[in-house]
């Protein structure tokens, strides 16, 4: 009943209100309404900068003098709302709730005027009426983002129960961050609230509506809808009007359901529509079947159906107009056509600049591959490459460029190429030139800015042609990229080639192949020979089955036939030398063939003022690079590692320091994951005497088919004459005999050390290399020195499989033959000695002969000890070992010990022998029962018995 009352009420203060006329009620339930005073209003703002007031129309300004404006119906005696908000996520507003409002529908307008705003700029309009949980805004934003006039405004709403409803007035700035030159200086003025009947209010509603529905059918922006989204609009429009409440609502409901549905398919039919409507240039060499595969696409099955179906017919036809440019490429349509993209360098998907040539404004490289933006093939696939420059602040020009040798006959160029403020772009070719659209990177035939861009040319005789891209930019925002390049040879200005010319060709093909190509057959590239590699692989390549022009044949064989086999070993690293590299004496981004492309690395040319350290290379170039930068050789096309997993390799080069003194202390070198490092000594890369150069040479081994090497130091660095060659151990042969120190191998080396020992007999060895006991013989035993006494000298038999290197030994090897040399295949050889210490004797070993002195020791006949005695000249043969006293020698001769027993032969002259204390050998190292006559081995003693 209180809701009643309260009706009643308000139906009293209404007056003469009638159930079917709109009344105005904005005295009745909104304060302060013209806003002479805003006492009532209630200021909401963020802790941002922010401006709320009021004031008279034409005066009052929120900021920056910034005022409303006067006109016929704003006068200067009326008074305003003035809001101004600024800064990320602030917002400022007005607000008041009403009275409590009687059921009805209502219709809140105002007027407003933006003094001040720059567009592109997006803000929230706060402007809007609340009643419980329902928002009613007011949707129109455009206004905000620009000044306007005074424009009228209106927000309607229903109140089904008697409620309140919450005014509000104001904006915020979303996430722009933006300052007061830019933001919206809003104000609000003309306040009015009008109520009419539920009844009467929703079908004014659905009167909106309906009108609405009419105005956008007839809205020649939206003629293109013609599918079930415009056939629901209409039959919206032709229902009858409703009787009810719940009638018009519903209608109202569904109407603008349909507007919308029927405005939001707009894009997807104007979309198909400009597409046909821009239509498709006639591209000649495209067949017919790709031109109407473009109209099947657009009619499709009979006339679109939705926005869905105009989507797909859109897709449908980018496709056909992809292919039909993609068959104009290859002249599908030219009976005869011969695509020779082959001809050309990386054409398509490049990795790097390889095989172009760059000229242009800069001091470094400008061209370089991107993939972020790539184009879109007819096939759905994209590029993983693509050529790309820009320079956001200066002009540059470039021509990007190859040379390739043609047949006389005419030719398409054709290459997929964008840009932006370009203002010369052009595919080139043998002079003839071709305009690229520039569009920046929205739109065009295959996505991103993406066309096709073809150029015809002739050659009446065989050529060198440049073909490629010429660039000139203004000075900022400019950009281009470009690729997918295609070469097709229309027609051919020449004789075709017969049976005896391919046969010709097949001929050097078998001899060619019949060539060393490296060092075995299929595992190792000769890159130091890449023309004739690309010259086999021309060949090779060449389609028999297809015409081909006779002296384009004959070209081929010629290459193979005058191309013979490599001469001695081959550099699996092309160019090691860099004497074929671009020289880039700055800090900049260095195309080096086959090294991955490292920011900050220079080439040095020869120079004796510049670079003198230089000429103690062989090649004509080092490359200097920044401390910590790894170079990467093996993972470019073309210029990879085909080694041979498992097998060894030599990788030798030189590395030095820089001119600062910033010298490197040592160099890492790694091949599939596995690193190796050598300490050197080097010079500054200026240095006037001396070799500032450390020569370094490592062994390698794969552990992949396509192996990938890596360099790098701790410090800035210079490299040169690097050589990769495969793995061949010197032959060496130590004898004992010579009289000087050898000189310790840096790498394995194959050596024999032809040092003899007497079968039977205890001898003194040291060898410069690890030697394993079973090498000697078959019995061996191996004795280390303990010490002894000032006249003993005391050794212990020991269980070892290898005799170290350096170190000195006693060993006896049993049986019938002397011991004349050890052999050992892939050994690093030191010169390094181990000297064994004791009270009285250090045993020393030597790896070359030397003469003895005074009271030094050494084994004569076997088994007997001697020392050097004054007046006597004594020497001993390399890779044996003597010892030498720790102080004055008095006794003439010295006891040789070994395990506890003095060594020497003793005669049995009783025929048989009992043995009571040990075992006994043959001279075999066999053991036996029973003796006759020979020589025996008991407790390590000669026993002989007659």
């Amino acid at each position: 009943m209180k809701k009643i009352k309260l009706f009643v009420a308000a139906l009293g203060l209404l007056g003469a209100m009638t159930a079917s006329a709109q009344t105005d009620v904005t005295a009745t339930y909104i304060k302060d309404a013209d806003f002479s005073s805003i006492q009532n209003w209630t200021q909401n703002h963020s802790s941002s900068f922010w401006a709320l007031g009021n004031g008279k129309i034409g005066t009052y300004a929120v900021e920056n003098n910034k005022t409303s404006t006067t006109d016929e119906t704003h006068l200067d005696t009326e008074w305003c709302l003035g809001i101004q908000c600024r800064w990320s996520s602030s917002f400022a507003n007005f607000s008041q709730v009403t009275a409590e409002l009687p059921a009805g529908v209502y219709t809140l307008s105002y007027d407003v005027q933006n003094t001040n705003a720059s567009n592109n700029v997006t803000y929230n309009n706060l402007f809007s009426v609340t009643v419980g949980e329902t928002i009613y805004a007011d949707t129109k934003k455009e206004w905000m983002s620009g000044q306007s006039g005074w424009t009228t405004h209106s927000i309607s709403f229903t109140v089904t129960e008697a409620a309140t409803a919450t005014i509000s007035f104001g904006y915020g700035t979303g996430n722009n961050n933006i300052g007061s030159g830019s933001t919206p200086h809003l104000y609000v003025s003309h306040l009015n609230l009008t109520w009419t009947s539920l009844l009467e209010g929703v079908k004014a509603l659905w009167e909106e509506a309906h009108q609405a529905a009419v105005d956008a059918k007839a809205d020649e922006a939206y003629e293109n809808v013609t599918g079930e989204e415009l056939a629901a609009l209409e039959a919206e429009i032709e229902k009858a009007e409703p009787t009810t409440q719940e009638g018009y609502e519903q209608a109202t409901a569904d109407l603008n359901a349909a507007v919308a549905t029927f405005k939001g398919a707009k894009d997807a039919y104007d979309g198909l529509a400009a597409l046909w409507n821009n239509g498709v240039p006639e591209l000649i060499y495209a067949t017919t079947a790709k031109y109407t595969a473009i109209g099947d696409a657009y009619f499709g099955e009979g006339d679109v159906v939705n926005a869905e179906d105009a989507l797909a017919r859109t897709a449908a036809m980018q496709i056909a107009i992809r292919a039909y440019y993609e068959s104009h490429a290859l002249a599908e349509n030219v009976e005869g056509a011969v695509d020779v993209t082959s001809k050309l360098f990386n054409p398509t998907n490049p990795a790097n600049v390889n095989g172009w040539t760059e000229n242009n404004t800069y001091g470094h490289s400008n061209i370089r591959i991107m993939t972020n933006e790539p184009y879109t093939n007819a096939d759905g696939t994209t590029a993983t490459g693509y050529f790309d420059s820009n320079s956001w602040g200066n002009a540059f020009t470039v021509d990007f460029t190859q040379n390739v040798e043609l047949a006389a006959g005419r030719y398409l160029l054709t290459a997929k190429a964008r840009g932006n403020n370009a203002t010369e772009y052009q595919v080139v070719a043998n002079g003839e030139t071709a305009d690229v659209p520039v569009i920046g990177n929205q739109g065009g035939v295959f996505g991103r800015g993406w066309n096709d861009t073809s150029v015809e040319f002739e050659l009446n005789e065989k050529a060198t042609v440049a073909l490629g891209v010429h660039i000139a930019t203004g000075s900022s925002g400019n950009w281009v990229s470009f690729g997918d390049f295609r070469l097709v040879r229309l027609e051919l200005y020449t004789e075709m080639a017969d049976a005896a010319d391919y046969q010709a060709l097949n001929d050097a093909i078998a001899a060619a192949e019949a060539n060393v190509l490296g060092f075995e057959e299929n595992e190792f590239a000769p890159y130091n020979n890449v023309e004739a590699i690309q010259a086999l692989a021309a060949a090779k390549a060449l389609d028999q089955t297809a015409e081909n022009a006779k002296d384009e044949v004959e070209a081929l064989t010629a290459a193979l036939e005058d191309w013979t086999a490599n001469a001695g070993e081959v550099n699996a690293i092309y160019d090691g030398q860099f004497a074929n590299t671009e020289a880039n004496t700055t800090s900049g981004d260095i195309n080096l063939p086959g090294w991955t492309k490292v920011q900050g690395i220079r080439l040095l040319v020869k120079d004796a003022e510049e670079n003198p350290g230089l000429a103690y290379t062989d090649g004509g170039a080092a490359v200097f690079s920044w401390g910590g930068t790894t170079l990467t050789y093996g993972e470019q096309v073309g210029y990879t590692l085909p080694l041979k997993a498992e097998k060894q390799y030599k990788l030798s080069l030189k590395v030095s320091g820089w001119k600062d003194g910033d010298l490197p202390a040592y160099v890492q070198v790694g091949l599939d994951g596995v690193s190796q490092s050598k300490d050197i000594t080097v010079g500054r890369i200026n240095a006037t005497e001396g070799n500032p150069f450390a020569s370094v040479a490592f062994v390698v081994e794969p552990k992949n088919e396509n192996s990938v090497l890596t360099i790098s130091t701790n410090h800035h660095f210079t490299i040169a004459d690097l050589e990769l060659v495969e793995f061949v151990p010197e032959e060496v042969v130590l004898k004992e005999t010579d009289a000087a120190e050898f000189i310790p191998s840096e790498l394995p080396v194959n050596v024999t050390v032809n040092r003899t020992i007497k079968a039977n007999e205890w001898a003194a060895v040291a060898y410069p290399f690890a030697v394993k006991v079973e090498e000697l013989g078959e019995y061996v035993e191996v004795a280390e020195f303990t010490g002894g006494t000032a006249n003993t000298l005391a050794f212990e038999t020991v269980d070892v499989e290898t005799l170290e290197a350096g170190h000195p030994y006693l060993v006896r090897v049993f049986g019938e033959n002397d011991v004349e040399s050890v052999s050992a295949e892939k050994v690093v050889l030191s010169n390094e000695l181990t000297v064994v210490d004791k009270e009285f004797f250090s045993f020393v070993p030597t790896f070359h002969k030397q003469y003895l002195n005074i009271g030094d020791a050494y084994i004569a006949h076997g088994d007997l000890i001697k020392t050097v005695e004054v007046g006597t000249v004594a020497s001993i043969n390399g890779f044996r070992g003597f010892l030498q006293p720790q102080t004055e020698v008095t006794a003439k001769s010295l006891t040789l010990m070994i395990d506890g027993v003095v060594t020497g032969i003793v005669t049995i002259e009783n025929g048989q022998l009992t043995i009571d204390n040990g075992a006994v050998y043959n001279l075999n190292g066999q053991r036996v029962n029973a003796t006759q006559r020979g020589i025996y081995i008991v407790n390590g003693k000669k026993v002989v018995i007659k």
